[in-house]
């Protein structure tokens, strides 16, 4: 197990024994009961594998005891989430009734209004006038629903206050789905599991549409840290940002570290329990991982490094300055980030049979890959930086070519 500071965090590619951090390395015995404490103080676990608890995911009963309890745990997120879209925050009436239609849209659908909660702030940080992300496919509301009708900021018009009613179509659109993609209801059921597992099964479904062909929930398209994310903020992590790395979470498998640091496992990771931050005042410290196919051993170059060659992969940590508001930075083909108000975003992916040219620019190149891929939905969580909404950022051209049906099985 290790537990680090999350402003110390360092994105690294690679296993965890080449992990790189800001803070020391706490050795902890293997106890959920100690995961399970730890997590409700605000430390973010990172569960990895293919989401059973024999690989340690955590069980119904490590879960937010109620979701009273939950609610208002994310009072925080809740008041301050709609700051990162640009957008008035939600008001206390309307917090009020965000509350209620969750409960309302578990009441009708049979769904645990946890995990409907849990899925809701992952997607949009409860904010009630989120926007809409138009990619291949439109993705609306607290939920980024599959073509939903539900939502508070459509074609320009944002309506404030929210109506509640609403805010209940728009979960109901993510929970009991729409007529051409499916909510959590059908993806619990194509999860196949009957245990816990099918909570963080479906919610990968829900995010990209299937669970990679081995079963590990790090892996596939779309958002890598989906289902660990979905995990903590079950058993009581709400933060805006994720410590998750995207480009190693897929190479665990859920089996314990060991006290030397070994390959695999998961273990808690240390998130700031402050409000959610829209533009820091002071920059967490400042660091930049680039790796290469030649070599798995992380390096450590100045912020305003650039890629030297198509191999090499930079990551930024989320949250550090830049000097370059809209430049976009892609990753690996696969993920990308955004210089956004000073600060760089948080890591994404990309949805099925689609690619980005690396390295970064002002445009952000985004083309079909030959195989058709067919899609759920969006495959995205947390709209803030996607960036894919037109005039964010992407070419309109590259858009319009991508509007075409992909695949993902």
């Amino acid at each position: 197990m290790f537990t680090v500071s999350f402003k110390k965090w360092i994105l690294v590619a690679g296993g965890i024994s080449t992990l790189t951090l800001g803070a020391p390395i706490h050795e902890d015995i293997e106890n959920r009961s100690f995961i399970h404490e730890r997590a409700t103080d605000g430390l973010y676990t990172l569960y990895s594998g293919n989401g059973e608890t024999n690989v340690g995911w955590p069980t119904e009963d490590q879960w937010v005891s109620d979701f009273n309890t939950m609610f208002e745990d994310s009072m925080d997120i809740l008041k301050t989430g709609c700051s990162q879209y640009g957008l008035a925050n939600n008001s206390d009436d309307e917090i009020s009734d965000l509350k209620s239609a969750v409960q309302e849209v578990s009441s009708t659908t049979g769904i645990d209004p946890r995990f409907i909660f849990a899925v809701l702030t992952q997607e949009s940080s409860g904010c009630v006038r989120v926007q809409t992300t138009v990619y291949s496919i439109a993705n609306p509301g607290l939920m980024q629903s599959h073509e939903g009708t539900g939502s508070c900021n459509r074609d320009g018009v944002i309506q404030n206050p929210c109506p509640m009613g609403e805010m209940v179509q728009m979960i109901t659109d993510g929970v009991a789905g729409t007529a051409t993609g499916d909510g959590l209801k059908q993806c619990i059921a194509e999860s196949g599991a009957t245990d816990v597992s099918k909570y963080y099964k479906a919610a990968r479904i829900y995010n990209s549409g299937s669970v990679a062909p081995g079963g590990n929930l790090g892996q596939g398209i779309a958002t890598h840290c989906y289902a660990t994310d979905i995990a903590n903020r079950l058993t009581g992590w709400y933060e805006i940002h994720s410590p998750c790395d995207p480009n190693t979470v897929g190479s665990l498998d859920g089996s314990p570290v060991s006290p030397d640091g070994g390959s695999g496992g998961s273990g808690p990771v240390s998130s700031n329990t402050a409000s959610p931050i829209s533009s820091p005042t002071a920059s967490p410290i400042a660091s930049l991982t680039s790796s290469s196919t030649a070599s798995s051993t992380p390096t450590t170059s100045p912020s305003t490094s650039t890629p030297t060659s198509p191999t090499n992969k930079i990551s930024y940590t989320p949250g550090i300055s830049c000097s370059s508001p809209g430049k976009w930075n892609c990753i690996d083909g696969n993920t990308y980030q955004q210089c956004s108000s000073g600060i760089w975003s948080v890591i994404r992916g990309l949805a099925a049979g689609t690619e980005c040219t690396m390295g970064q620019g002002d445009t952000f190149d985004v083309h079909a890959l030959p195989l058709a891929y067919k899609r759920r939905r969006q495959g995205y969580s947390n709209v803030e930086t996607r960036g894919l909404v037109l005039g964010s950022g992407l070419k309109s051209s590259q858009a319009h070519g991508l509007t075409r049906d992909h695949s993902e099985s």
